[in-house]
């Protein structure tokens, strides 16, 4: 990630399966038969964002490169994407028993 980054601004008014209109929409691929799931983030404006998963079940560590995250309490997903690039490809996978995707949305995005 940069350095240098603005201030947080909160994006998310309700926890749907859509972006603000200044972002394009996040899409997640079919859940294949090897328990990893890929998702691609088509990057708009924004310098970073802060995506919340929601998960059917328990879920364990997700990583890209540096890019870590691991689930709270309520099976929440948070992940850290910048957009060096214009789209990130990244896969998770689950410790124990796949997790069955049911929503996400972006919720925060960290402004140029």
């Amino acid at each position: 990630m940069r350095n240098a980054m603005g201030p947080l601004q909160h994006i998310r008014e309700e926890a749907t399966v859509f972006c603000n209109s200044e972002t394009e929409y996040l899409q997640a691929s079919d859940i294949d038969r090897t328990n990893v799931a890929l998702l691609r983030f088509h990057l708009g404006f924004f310098d970073c964002y802060v995506v919340n998963m929601k998960a059917m079940a328990g879920v364990g560590i997700i990583a890209l490169g540096s890019i870590l995250a691991t689930t709270d309490d309520e099976d929440s997903i948070t992940v850290r994407a910048d957009c060096l690039s214009n789209v990130i490809d990244f896969t998770f996978e689950d410790v124990g028993q796949f997790p069955l995707l049911c929503s996400w949305c972006i919720e925060w995005c960290i402004m140029c």
